[in-house]
Order: structure tokens, then C-alpha cells, then sequence
């Protein structure tokens, strides 16, 4: 890497107001970049071609995506009911005092 490398880094000098010079030094070298070989989709991700790894991440998402959609639905009832029994003298009733609340719906 000693001296080949450093004649493919040649910096190259622009003038700024003032006249003093400043060197730039290309941050990705030509074969230092990433090989165009595999196919990309809108995002940059390397596009799946494989069929059994297609078809296993369609297995997870069916497993997956509702369990997370029940568990944030639950979520969401859990803090309306909280916010609810705090309107109707949660609080009192239980004795609370200063951040006991706050405490426990952060649990």
C-alpha cells in the first residue's frame, strides 16, 4: 500500500477567498468502491433472489406481524385504561403521593 496508494490519492487544490490553498482527498478510491454485481432495490438492499429465503421470511412476517399487532393494540388499551383510573380517583384511593403515579405507569 506505501507508494502505489499514494499516487492514486493526488490531492487536488482549490483557492478559497482569502488565497490560501486547500488540498481535497478523494474519500473512496476505484478499487476501493463496491462492486455493482448484485442486484439492488429502491432502498439499496440487496433484493432477495433466493426462493426458500423468501419464502422463510414470508413464514416469520405471518408469525411475527400479528403477535406485534395484538401486543401494541394491548399497548395502546393498557394506557387508555391507566389514564382512565386516574381520572376516577385512582389515586386516591390507593394512597398515592407525589410520583407514586408517574412510577408506576413507567413500569
Amino acid at each position: 500500500m506505501g507508494a502505489s496508494t499514494d499516487s492514486k490519492r493526488e490531492p487536488i487544490g482549490s483557492d478559497t477567498k482569502d488565497g490560501t490553498n486547500v488540498a481535497h482527498v478523494n474519500s473512496v478510491l476505484d478499487y476501493e468502491k463496491p462492486s455493482q454485481t448484485e442486484e439492488r432495490d429502491w432502498t439499496g438492499t440487496a433484493k432477495k433472489t433466493d426462493p426458500e429465503e423468501i419464502a422463510l421470511v414470508r413464514k416469520l412476517d405471518i408469525w411475527i406481524m400479528p403477535c406485534l399487532c395484538f401486543m401494541y393494540f394491548l399497548n395502546y388499551v393498557d394506557r387508555n385504561a391507566i389514564a382512565q383510573a386516574r381520572l376516577n380517583n385512582l389515586e386516591k384511593e390507593l394512597n398515592m403521593k407525589g410520583s407514586e403515579f408517574n412510577t408506576t405507569v413507567s413500569m
